[in-house]
């Protein structure tokens, strides 16, 4: 479900700093809401 290079740098984030890992967990949580809730139409 989430593609392996997100995977990996999140996996990364997690060795190198609690605070890094969280902040883009929450960041690509929000970039997936927003690409459901946003019109494609409007994407591009």
């Amino acid at each position: 479900m989430i593609p392996v290079e997100i995977r990996g740098t999140l996996v990364e984030s997690v060795v190198n700093s609690p605070f890094t890992y969280f902040k883009e967990l929450l960041f690509y949580s929000l970039y997936t809401v927003a690409l459901e809730v946003i019109p494609k139409e409007e994407v591009f």
